[in-house]
This record gives C-alpha cells, sequence and structure tokens, in this order.
C-alpha cells in the first residue's frame, strides 16, 4: 500500500490477491493487453496503473473499474494480444521465414 496526493495506492500483488482474488500475473497480463489496445486506438479493458517508485499501482476507484469489467470477459476474448506461442509454432514460422529466404536467394543467381 502506497500513498500518493493523500490517495491511498495498492500494488498489482495486493489488488490481484486481496480484491480481485486473481493471481498477479493475470492482471500483469492484462495490463499488457490493455496497453496494446490503447495503442491501437481501442478502449482499453482496465484503468493505466499509476506508477509510484517504478511500481504499478492502483487505487480504490481503479480497483472497481476493474471488477466492473473482469465481468464482461469472455474466454478467449484477448488471444490476439497475447505473446505466448507454442515451440511448434515458433518452429513452423521460422521455416516459413527460411523458405522464403531460400526462394529469394534462388532467384538472385
Amino acid at each position: 500500500m502506497r500513498k500518493k496526493d493523500g490517495i491511498i495506492y495498492y500494488s498489482i500483488k495486493e489488488t490481484a490477491t486481496i480484491f480481485l482474488n486473481i493471481t498477479p500475473q493475470t492482471l500483469r497480463n492484462w495490463i499488457d493487453i490493455n496497453k496494446k489496445m490503447l495503442e491501437e486506438g481501442k478502449p482499453g479493458i482496465i484503468p493505466v496503473p499509476t506508477i509510484i517508485k517504478n511500481a504499478q499501482c492502483f487505487n480504490a476507484d481503479d480497483v472497481e473499474v476493474i471488477k466492473d469489467n473482469e465481468n464482461h470477459f469472455k474466454s478467449g476474448e484477448f488471444k490476439d494480444y497475447r505473446e505466448y506461442k507454442t515451440t511448434y509454432t515458433k518452429i513452423k514460422e521460422e521455416n516459413v521465414r527460411l523458405k522464403k529466404e531460400i526462394d529469394r536467394l534462388k532467384g538472385a543467381k
């Protein structure tokens, strides 16, 4: 718990475990997804965290907004924003890239 300008802020761990009953990593994932959505010009899914001493924090109002929005999240809704790829997918993408490179080099002769 931290205080800034007379307002109490909670860390990601406190917000996730005490108020939202989710893991801190889930909340961090939502923050990353939110950032990507805002960069694309789409409305965010949660409030942007306040940075206090290099820590991302939320105040009580932010927590309430997250709780309200969480009820509307659907399974798989944010899969386009995930960074995680299986090893198989990585190898498959690398294979396609290398085939294109080989074709490009063959055409240069």
